[in-house]
């Protein structure tokens, strides 16, 4: 199979061991990865060299996973990420979803973490890079949730 050329894998947690584990096992592949326990080191890479798939612990120090994937979502729609956590938070999932983040539950076993990180970027191939969103403050009112408030509403019956 032929090796797309760059950054394969981002792996973000504060989790040192967590994030080297997943390292060694994606690298252990001969998957091209970088580990961080830092969100604005992972956000750095993504800037310098767009990876083809974000893996990104909820615990990520004064951050979490989900603000990484947005800043994902805002560069490059198409690229997709994993959201790990070591427990089951109904909130941060349907958050996840809304990201079009699987969000799994650690501990996972290694060969079943290798078939969901192959899926994933096999399943979205190469794509492009997008010029991103400028905005002066962050906001959690994602795109794909927002409702249209502005058009008119119509009455059955009623003259305008």
């Amino acid at each position: 199979m032929a090796r797309f050329k760059g950054l394969d894998v981002l792996v973000a947690s504060s989790n040192g061991h967590l994030a080297d584990a997943i390292r060694s096992l994606l690298v252990g592949e001969a998957y091209e990865v970088f580990a961080t326990t830092s969100f604005h080191e992972a956000k750095s890479r993504m800037v310098a060299r767009l990876p083809r798939l974000l893996i990104a612990d909820i615990n990520l120090g004064e951050f979490n996973g989900l603000h990484l994937a947005w800043y994902r979502y805002l560069r490059c729609p198409r690229m997709p990420s994993l959201i790990v956590h070591t427990s089951m938070d109904p909130l941060l999932r349907a958050e996840a979803q809304k990201l079009g983040a699987p969000f799994l539950v650690l501990p996972i076993p290694g060969p079943e973490l290798l078939t969901i990180v192959t899926r994933l970027i096999s399943r979205h191939g190469r794509f492009r890079r997008v010029t991103p969103v400028q905005s002066t403050e962050p906001t959690w009112n994602l795109p794909f949730s927002r409702q249209d408030s502005h058009r008119p509403h119509s009455t059955p019956g009623r003259d305008s």
